[in-house]
């Protein structure tokens, strides 16, 4: 899972700076390399080669995207590095997450709360 949470937030970050061409061709890639992995491993661990397969491949298009945009230098245009100024401005952000937080737990919370309010279906036939 971290391969692929770590993926969303690369290509989250380079689409909202307008780079896409990393992600394209690596996923290009990317792909041309699970299709034998998976092949790979299916054939010689069965079903726990093709739970293997996927998370090897979210790092390979993870290490992969990151490398070209490094070596093409797509970072030095967006990221100019750390300054006090990146850490000014986060109170309306913090905010915002601590609403999104608290709506998201209530949500939970009350469907916790309302299934175990509901009558339990009889373990009966109907006939």
């Amino acid at each position: 899972m971290f391969p692929a949470f770590m993926n969303r937030c690369v290509q989250s970050y380079q689409r909202a700076q307008r780079i896409v061409q990393p992600i394209a061709r690596m996923s290009v890639i990317s792909f041309a390399a699970h299709v034998p992995t998976c092949w790979w491993l299916v054939t010689n661990y069965g079903f726990e080669g093709a739970a293997w397969a996927l998370p090897i491949n979210q790092w390979v298009l993870l290490i992969s995207v990151l490398v070209y945009s490094k070596y093409k230098g797509l970072n030095e245009r967006c990221w100019g590095g750390w300054s006090r100024d990146c850490l000014s401005g986060w109170l309306p952000l913090l905010r915002l997450a601590a609403a999104g937080t608290i709506a998201v737990m209530g949500e939970s919370w009350s469907w916790g709360e309302y299934s175990n309010g509901l009558p339990q279906p009889s373990r009966r036939a109907v006939v």
